[in-house]
């Protein structure tokens, strides 16, 4: 976290719109108050809560060095009970919005905002990360919370979609949709393997609106990965297409239904050929 805030100029209107915006309080101390160069050395606007409350709303600006650029970061700030990197008193939490202008690292040059919380003990996180970079105009999201409630506009009913920490969970009649057919809708890593096949496909429908288990067949060189297709036959149709290797050589083997009572009275018997 950083610790030191520097420079900034604090215009007496913005002192004006805190003041016109309803803060108030009964002791007679004023609510809004610009505040010379202090502890941290920041100048800013500070809000003051009520005396119970141990941190106040600051509003902040400072100047930061960077790793090579001479160019210095223009960093603003809001929050409760923020300086520049760490809480203004240290036994109360602090939850703080930042923009940063230009933030180098010797790689990239990059435009950043984001949502710090800092605990009395010191623990502290960026909950929300947003990164733009200056050059080639690529963004990042991170979101760093525990459970995420996905909902829709009444904010009381059951969430459509829950993300926890290594789950995603889906709520009520909540599916998963793709608008294209003949693509992979799921993977996985695949144990031991790199390139084109580290990842296992696990499930698609194929230009026939079969359910596919399993490989698609563009494999490198043409090689016909494993698969199972599961169609929907009628008598003596194709219910299964099963991958066969034979000598090094894969082939697709159908799997069919054979004649009433094949399988035992009442069943019918799955039969592929030899």
């Amino acid at each position: 976290m950083r610790s030191r805030w520097r420079g900034a100029c604090v215009s007496a209107a913005v002192v004006g719109l805190f003041v016109s915006s309803g803060f108030a309080q009964t002791t007679p101390t004023a609510p809004v108050d610009l505040v010379p160069p202090y502890g941290g050395g920041y100048v800013g606007v500070k809000v003051r809560t009520e005396n119970a409350v141990p941190g106040d709303f600051n509003l902040l600006s400072a100047q930061f060095p960077n790793l090579t650029d001479p160019r210095h970061n223009s960093v603003f700030g809001w929050g409760y009970n923020c300086t520049g990197g760490n809480p203004e008193r240290p036994s109360e939490h602090m939850l703080c919005w930042m923009l940063e202008t230009y933030f180098e690292n010797g790689a990239e040059r990059k435009m950043e905002h984001h949502l710090v919380y800092v605990n009395p003990t010191g623990w502290n996180t960026r909950a929300i990360q947003m990164d733009f970079d200056r050059a080639t105009n690529r963004s990042g999201l991170g979101l760093a919370f525990e459970r995420i409630d996905w909902r829709g506009k009444d904010s009381t009913t059951l969430p459509w979609m829950t993300w926890y920490s290594e789950q995603m969970q889906l709520n009520g009649n909540t599916s998963l949709i793709h608008q294209k057919n003949n693509v992979v809708v799921l993977r996985q890593l695949n144990s031991g393997m790199t390139g084109p096949l580290a990842y296992a496909n696990l499930m698609w429908l194929d230009a026939q609106d079969r359910v596919v288990l399993g490989h698609m067949p563009w494999l490198p060189g043409g090689e016909q990965g494993p698969r199972v297709i599961l169609a929907n036959p009628s008598e003596g149709d194709t219910a299964l297409l099963l991958m066969r290797r034979v000598g090094g050589v894969a082939s697709t083997q159908p799997v069919k239904l054979g004649p009433p009572d094949s399988g035992g009275a009442g069943f019918r018997a799955l039969v592929t050929p030899n």
